[in-house]
């Protein structure tokens, strides 16, 4: 569980530390562990921010405590030719509004009839922009549930892979929470590059509405990518602290 999340900035690079503590909430006698962590840039700045982090130590009996470390992983995976999935309700929301995203409704209506499409248009900038789109996809998603849907619902996120456009697949973990609540809920991040004509994408979307269980797909270079984790050893020694 966590208490409170606050995004403060974007980092200056790509390299990212991590400094965790107790919380002043954490009790020593409690069997929940509290941590505050706060993930900095190289210069020192607090990008974000996490405020009462818990976790409970498992019950005896799983054996050595041990510490594993997984980085993402993009791996080719295509669909296998089949029958068309069937869902109670597949939507289909454009986190960039604009004529692209009037074009490929139109071709999505006539190779995916029954999708129904939402454009996301936030204003101007990309805080803004991702603020619109991450309350459209939940207000989406407390709808689908309040409905208590008999069969599973498809919701596909259109994103392209251009540069700040590229940040709306951080709505991956909205969908992936909402499917802890209700596994009926199925949701995909479907990225694909600025090249991708209209039609293209109308049929890479129908393509993998045929596997509802990938969660984030891209769409790069002919290929197919799913998103995973892949396992990692751990760096060997300590690396010193950039700022103090």
């Amino acid at each position: 569980a966590l208490d409170e999340l606050a995004i403060v900035r974007a980092p200056s690079g790509r390299l990212l530390w991590s400094y965790a503590r107790l919380s002043a909430e954490n009790r020593a006698a409690s069997a929940v562990l509290k941590v505050d962590i706060d993930i900095c840039d190289e210069a020192g700045q607090v990008c974000v921010r996490l405020r009462g982090l818990s976790s409970r130590e498992f019950e005896a009996g799983i054996g050595a405590p041990a510490t594993l470390l997984f980085k993402p992983q993009w791996r080719t995976a295509a669909v296998e030719g089949g029958a068309e999935a069937a869902y109670a309700q597949h939507w289909v929301v454009f986190c960039a509004g604009g004529e692209r995203s009037r074009r490929i409704e139109a071709e999505l209506a006539a190779v995916l009839p029954g999708a129904r499409s939402i454009a996301v248009d936030g204003g101007v900038g990309i805080a803004a922009r991702y603020e619109a789109a991450c309350c459209r996809v939940l207000e989406l998603v407390q709808e689908v549930l309040r409905d208590r849907p008999k069969g599973e619902v498809l919701i596909q996120l259109v994103v392209e892979l251009a540069e700040e456009e590229a940040l709306f697949e951080g709505l991956s973990g909205l969908l992936k929470t909402a499917r802890q609540e209700n596994p009926k809920l199925l949701g995909q991040v479907i990225g694909f590059g600025a090249e991708e004509n209209a039609a293209s994408v109308a049929a890479k979307l129908r393509e993998s509405a045929r596997s509802g269980g990938d969660q984030q797909v891209r769409y790069r270079g002919g290929e197919r990518l799913v998103g995973g984790w892949s396992e990692t050893a751990a760096a060997e020694g300590t690396a010193a602290l950039p700022w103090r």
